[in-house]
């Protein structure tokens, strides 16, 4: 009975540390809200566009949403450590080990997404977009030498932080792939052979899902099919290594 006294009071003082630590990032980060959004949406700024909202709760509402998800970002790594150092004590020393290599795989896969989708993807997101904007320089109305047809492109504050949240959590998703290959191969569901001998088809499958994620440009559809190609091949290697 004490040591599940013990237990309940460990887990009660770790679920305040949690919750203090929740609400205070969620407060810094409505605090900084204005540089907040000045880093999610300097890819787009940078082509010269400025962000408008159409209805009054609409910047709230999206900075409220900014705000959550950015909290819920930075607060799971902290919420791991503290299931970490609740569950360690009763995991033998090779669970240890091998549970801090799956840990440091998350959190490299998870700084790779983030920069990976903030200075590589989004901007290509935001120039194919963009460029469907048309101004007809040969054909002018003869007076004031304005163009007969113009489309401008003025984004919606919400209309953006939705696209760039929905990019975050599909990159996110693509990136978890070698965590879930090196827990299949360490439950023994795959194994090394698999991949090797359908090296070809994933190099096409690879080749296949770049063209529909990217725009149709031929240089990002490349660059995105050699890295899906260079992280297969990291799948392969890292069976070696776990």
């Amino acid at each position: 009975m004490t040591y599940f006294h013990f237990y309940f009071y460990e887990m009660r003082l770790r679920s305040y540390y949690v919750l203090f630590s929740t609400f205070s990032t969620f407060f810094i980060c409505y605090s900084f809200q204005l540089e907040i959004l000045y880093i999610i949406g300097k890819p787009f700024l940078e082509f010269q566009h400025t962000f408008v909202f159409l209805e009054l709760t609409e910047a709230f509402y999206t900075v409220l949403r900014i705000s959550t998800s950015l909290t819920f970002l930075l607060i799971c790594p902290f919420l791991f450590y503290h299931f970490w150092s609740f569950f360690v004590p009763s995991l033998y020393k090779i669970e240890r080990e091998k549970t801090s290599r799956l840990c440091v795989l998350l959190l490299s896969l998870l700084i790779c997404e983030i920069l990976f989708t903030y200075f590589f993807f989004l901007p290509k997101i935001c120039d194919f977009l963009l460029s469907f904007e048309m101004a007809s320089g040969t054909e002018t109305s003869g007076f004031n030498g304005a163009p007969l047809l113009s489309v401008e492109f003025t984004a919606r504050l919400q209309s953006y932080v939705h696209l760039f949240l929905k990019i975050l959590c599909g990159v996110l998703v693509l990136f978890q792939i070698p965590l879930c290959v090196v827990v299949f191969y360490s439950n023994k569901l795959l194994h090394v052979s698999s991949f090797y001998r359908n090296r070809k088809l994933l190099g096409l499958s690879a080749l296949l899902v770049s063209a529909f994620i990217v725009p149709p440009d031929f240089v990002s559809q490349i660059v995105l099919a050699l890295f899906f190609y260079l992280l297969l091949e990291f799948l392969i290697f890292i069976v070696f290594f776990f």
